[in-house]
């Protein structure tokens, strides 16, 4: 069992106008019990140096990730799909998690 306090916060002068929604949802936590959800498991970050100069939408074609290649290159820092990543480069790619 793990102890877990719910807060509800929002500015001084409007509080009793959130005080009942806030209640509400601390209110509507419950165990989670559905071994569905419970056996869902979080995407991977995996790091792969290249071994070649290459574009993120090269390195996604040899290195699939399950994200989209707009979220690869804010992942990886990058401006886009036609990025060039140098040959030695660590980059990130997303891989489902185990499970």
């Amino acid at each position: 069992v793990r102890p877990y306090q719910l807060l509800g916060y929002t500015a001084g002068g409007p509080f009793a106008a959130y005080t009942p929604l806030l209640q509400e949802t601390i209110a509507s936590f419950r165990r989670l019990t559905d071994p569905q959800v419970l056996s869902v498991q979080p995407d991977r970050v995996e790091v792969v140096r290249t071994d070649r100069r290459m574009t993120l939408a090269e390195f996604n074609r040899r290195f699939p990730s399950r994200v989209d290649l707009d979220e690869l290159a804010i992942v990886n820092q990058l401006e886009g799909p036609d990025a060039t990543i140098p040959a030695g480069t660590l980059v990130k790619r997303i891989t489902p998690g185990e499970g």
